[in-house]
């Protein structure tokens, strides 16, 4: 049987290459474009029975709820996962395409350079994380390194989206942190993360001031001490669940960022109602306790120990 004979290209020293692939995939222009990051990937849900562009045949095809409007019944709808990139990388709309399936070597070397300079975000399309990382070759899943995500506002989020950010984070903490007792309770062996996170932005919509006189006002920060508290008191009294819901926060906690890497936790501001329940005075107190949140949650997901 006659040997295959590699192409020229892959003859090419590895240095060589690597630049070809640098000058197909990063940006063309480092300079942010209004609101865009040239160095981000913004991950969005489509309906693939809508949109005019073929979609891959090996990528998943879920069913999503939209929001229910009165009484009537709801039909669930097909939804996948599609990427955004910035303006100023939009050709790779048409260069992953055609350079991603010549070959097995060029989809890994391309895959690598992808998924290290780029972040993936996600926003609050938090279902689509799941499709997305079981359609991503393991390769691919160890070379991303930056992830980005959104927290809706506690008080507006439906409990089908709750569902969706439950498991986001179980798929999230299964590919960083597949030792976590809580994706692992079969007494099998130790596990190598699949998923090694340098980078973790978690966006939290919260309460903006209102420009009226309110309950906002009355209501004092939290310190990191504080929430590690709650949520202690949480777990040992479910019935102050619905009062301070710190569940999601928890669940999003058991992610895994290596030990040099950076957690950021990022306040997007959302109207604030009028501040009379329980659930919206912790939201406030969450809103104006950002520094001291997000202190919280990056000693519980940056690891100890070696680097990754």
């Amino acid at each position: 049987m006659a040997s295959s004979t590699p192409s020229p290209f892959l003859r090419l020293p590895a240095e060589i290459r690597l630049m070809i692939y640098e000058l197909l995939i990063l940006p063309n222009s480092t300079k942010a474009l209004e609101d865009d990051d040239p160095y981000t990937l913004c991950v969005a849900t489509i309906n693939p029975s809508t949109t005019a562009a073929p979609i891959a045949p090996l990528r998943t095809i879920y069913h999503t709820h939209p929001p229910r409007r009165g009484f009537l019944p709801i039909s669930s709808l097909p939804t996948t996962w599609t990427i955004k990139p910035p303006q100023s990388a939009a050709h790779l709309r048409e260069t992953l395409p055609s350079l991603l399936p010549l070959n097995r070597q060029i989809y890994n070397e391309a895959a690598t350079v992808l998924h290290t300079t780029y972040t993936l975000s996600f926003g609050a399309n938090i279902d689509a994380i799941s499709p997305f990382f079981r359609d991503l070759s393991p390769l691919g899943k160890r070379a991303v390194r930056k992830l980005s995500i959104t927290k809706q506002a506690l008080p507006f989020v439906s409990s089908s989206r709750e569902d969706d950010w439950r498991a986001a984070c179980a798929c999230l903490t299964a590919l960083t942190n597949p030792n976590d007792a809580s994706v692992r309770d079969d007494g099998s062996p130790a596990q190598e993360p699949m998923l090694n996170l340098t980078h973790f932005t978690l966006a939290v919509e919260t309460a903006d001031q209102p420009s009226y006189p309110s309950a906002w006002d009355l209501i004092a920060p939290a310190t990191a001490e504080e929430f590690a508290l709650l949520a202690q008191i949480r777990r040992e009294d479910w019935g102050l669940s619905t009062q301070a819901d710190m569940l999601w926060a928890e669940e999003a906690r058991r992610i895994r960022v290596a030990r040099t890497g950076v957690v950021k936790v990022e306040s997007v501001g959302a109207q604030c109602p009028i501040v009379r329940a329980q659930n919206i005075k912790f939201w406030v107190k969450i809103s104006k306790s950002i520094e001291g949140f997000g202190h919280w949650m990056r000693e519980g997901m940056v690891m100890k120990g070696e680097a990754v």
